[in-house]
Parts: structure tokens; C-alpha cells; sequence
């Protein structure tokens, strides 16, 4: 048998990780497979998540105001799952068109489930301007006059509004044409009927959508290829949430906020952040756990080696040291 100190540090740091840090695969539900969960991914952020990350040394919101900021991600996220729910229903669309066409009518049961998932992700996808609606509100009701609570009046009258509320926002709301067509599909299915799905006609790989109820210049409306069509809705609805937490995002002032990177065996790996700084990365910030990831009896952050917030919170001190520690444990005291 090998020595540990014979072994370079780096086979030390190795076999400590997958003692202790690693999940075991083999048998994902074993509940003490000492599992490491990293949360704190800025890489991964959108301009909505880091603004829901980083807003709190600046804004302070009620508990619905909450709700509404955490719901835009949420609405969004649940208008692409109906979505794909329906663009899957293409193949059950193409048999219930084979019966109708066979047997001269149909239950048309599919065309109905697919109109329902179509309508649901376009309600879904209203509500993330819904949502983005009361984070703005708000934020500048208390320095403005004439911000009514209502998400049309926002896009269709926000020039009207005097006091702090910011002509960039105002211009991004009032420009935002495609917002009326979307909340008037959006308002009918709500408060009135909904419409049907079946096959584009003479394109077996298209979805149509068609509501009798629902009149654009007299017409009813008709979208040949509807899964095609919410994508480009969904792509300006994003463009402009974009726009929009990135204007917020750029008024958050400097101080010092806590947030969660991760847990190691049911610990939680804490750093403080600066909400100001920009870019943040993984590399920003100080860590405040260090006190119990050093210590040789616990483990500790898998990201030591790389992490610039540890060393920033142990100027000077080698990472390396403290992993070897895990391996050849001394009496621990805590340090300054």
C-alpha cells in the first residue's frame, strides 16, 4: 500500500474528490451518496436571472411584487413546454386526418388537445408581460404619476406617464407592436371561446390553428403553421424582456448581497456579491463559508482550486493545503 504523503498533490486532491464529493452514480438513490449541487451559474444567466439574482440591495418588493419577478422566467419556461407538447402532436394530427379522410368525419378529439396546448402556451406567454408589467410598475410607481395597474395601458399609453418612469422603457413599450395582436388572442381565450387544430392543408408537416371567434380585418383568424408562428412571438417576446431587465438590471446600485453556490453533503456554499460589478462570473465575489469548508472534519467546496472568491476571502493561503488537510487531518481551530 501506498503512502499518502509519497503521493503528488494532485492524485491527494483527486482521490479526496471522488471519496467525498462525487455523486454515485451507480446508485442514484442512495440518499448518502454525498452529492454536490452547484446553483450559483452566472454563465447561464439570462438578463431576467440576473436581474432576479442581483436585485435586492436595490429594490425592495412586497410579496406579490415577488411572485410577479419570479414569475417571467416561469410563464416563459411553461409557454415552451405546451408548446412542444403540441408541435409533438403532429404524428396523432396525421392519424385522426387518415380517419376523417377515410371514414368521412372524425371525434377530432387531437385537433382540439393540440388548440388546447397552443392557447395555454399563448396565455403563458402573455403572462410573462404580465409579470414584467408589475416588476416595472413596481419599481417607479412611487416617483411617477399616471402608472395604472394594467399591462395594456403600459404598451398602448406609457407616454403618459410623468415623474422618474424612463423614457427608454416608455419607447420600449409603446414601439412594441406586435404586444396588441398577441393580447387579443391572448384576451379572447381568457373571457371567450377557443379555436382548433388540424393539418395545414396540402402540408402534412404543419400544424394549423383556426378560431371562428377571433376577427382580424373582418376575418377570422387562420395560422397555417401555428408552431411556426408562436416561435416568432416567443422570439420577440424574449428580445424584449432582454431589453428590458437588462435597463433594470443596469440601475442596481453597488452594495453587498448574499447568495447560495451550492451544497456539499447538506451544506450550503455561500458567497457575497457585489450586484453592481459587470460582468459577473463565477469568479466574483468572497466566499463567507470558508470557516467550515476548511475545516478537515467537514467536507469542502469542489471548486476551491479554481474558485476566485475563495481566494479572495483567503488572500495568500494555497487551496492546496487545505485539501491535503482532508487527507491528513490535524487538530482544527477556526482562523481569523
Amino acid at each position: 500500500m501506498r503512502h499518502q504523503e509519497q503521493l503528488p498533490i494532485r492524485s491527494l486532491l483527486s482521490e479526496w474528490y471522488n471519496a467525498n464529493l462525487l455523486v454515485d452514480m451507480a446508485d442514484p438513490g442512495n440518499i448518502n451518496s454525498r452529492p454536490t449541487v452547484r446553483t450559483f451559474a452566472p454563465e447561464l444567466w439570462g438578463e431576467v436571472d440576473a436581474f432576479v439574482a442581483l436585485h435586492s440591495s436595490t429594490y425592495k418588493f412586497e410579496e406579490r411584487e415577488k411572485r410577479a419577478l419570479g414569475g417571467v422566467v416561469r410563464h416563459f419556461e411553461k409557454a415552451g413546454i405546451f408548446r412542444d407538447k403540441a408541435a409533438r402532436s403532429i404524428d396523432a394530427l396525421t392519424i385522426e386526418q387518415a380517419d376523417m379522410n377515410r371514414r368521412g368525419y372524425s371525434a377530432a378529439i387531437q385537433g382540439r388537445e393540440t388548440a388546447q396546448d397552443i392557447e395555454a402556451a399563448i396565455s403563458e406567454l402573455y403572462s410573462c408581460l404580465d409579470c414584467t408589467a408589475k416588476t416595472v410598475r413596481a419599481i417607479y410607481r412611487k416617483d411617477s404619476r399616471g402608472f395604472k395597474d394594467s399591462t395594456s395601458f403600459l404598451f398602448t399609453s406609457a407616454e403618459k406617464i410623468t415623474g422618474e418612469f424612463p423614457a427608454y422603457l416608455k419607447d420600449l413599450f409603446v414601439t412594441a407592436g406586435w404586444e396588441k395582436p398577441l393580447r387579443h388572442i391572448r384576451d379572447e381565450l381568457a373571457h371567450y371561446g377557443t379555436g382548433h387544430c388540424d393539418l395545414t392543408r396540402n402540408d402534412n408537416s404543419t400544424i394549423r390553428y383556426l378560431h371562428l371567434g377571433i376577427k382580424f380585418d373582418g376575418a377570422p383568424l387562420e395560422i397555417q403553421d401555428v408552431i411556426a408562428w408562436f416561435d416568432a412571438q416567443k422570439d420577440k417576446v424574449n428580445a424584449f424582456l432582454g431589453a428590458v431587465f437588462r435597463f433594470l438590471r443596469s440601475t442596481l446600485k453597488s452594495g453587498a448581497i448574499t447568495t447560495v453556490c451550492g451544497m456539499v453533503d447538506g451544506r450550503m456554499l455561500v458567497r457575497e456579491l457585489d450586484p453592481s460589478e459587470n460582468p459577473i462570473t463565477f469568479q466574483s465575489g468572497k466566499c463567507i463559508a470558508v470557516q467550515w469548508i476548511e475545516n478537515p472534519e467537514l467536507p469542502t467546496c469542489p471548486f476551491i482550486m479554481t474558485c476566485g472568491a475563495y481566494r479572495r476571502a483567503r488572500p495568500g493561503i494555497d487551496p492546496a493545503t487545505v485539501l491535503a488537510s482532508k487527507l491528513n487531518p490535524e487538530p482544527w481551530a477556526p482562523t481569523a
